[in-house]
């Protein structure tokens, strides 16, 4: 199960953004973009599955209604953009610079997740 989204992610970072941060070549080609969006939410849904499962809360987190809580969308959202900032390898960029903001918010959503997995945070999952 998908925590976060392309479209979540465009609402953290913004749409051209999200689309040049994943097209590493700069290549332009869609399906590629595509391509590397998909993994880098996967890498964010591996990342939480991976801090929660210690905890009480069963494997994928829903709601009693089925949905994904939305701290969690938020911290794959986050941790999903900051998976592709790192792919330009963009850890050492200048201060103020954009990279450096989503690198910013990667290491907020994993204190977040943190904070969940430690039980300092809590959601309504099962």
């Amino acid at each position: 199960m998908a925590y976060g989204t392309w479209a979540g992610m465009q609402g953290v970072f913004g749409s051209s953004r999200i689309s040049q941060l994943a097209d590493f070549d700069e290549t332009g080609s869609s399906a590629t973009i595509a391509a590397n969006v998909s993994t880098a939410l996967d890498y964010a849904d591996d990342r939480i599955d991976a801090a929660m499962r210690q905890t009480h809360h069963r494997i994928p987190l829903v709601t009693a209604a089925g949905a994904t809580p939305g701290l969690i969308a938020s911290i794959a959202n986050r941790l999903a953009g900051g998976y592709l900032a790192r792919q330009w390898r963009l850890e050492n960029v200048p201060a103020g610079d954009a990279g450096e903001r989503v690198l910013q918010y990667e290491k907020e959503a994993m204190a977040d997740l943190e904070g969940l997995a430690s039980g300092a945070l809590g959601i309504d999952a099962q």
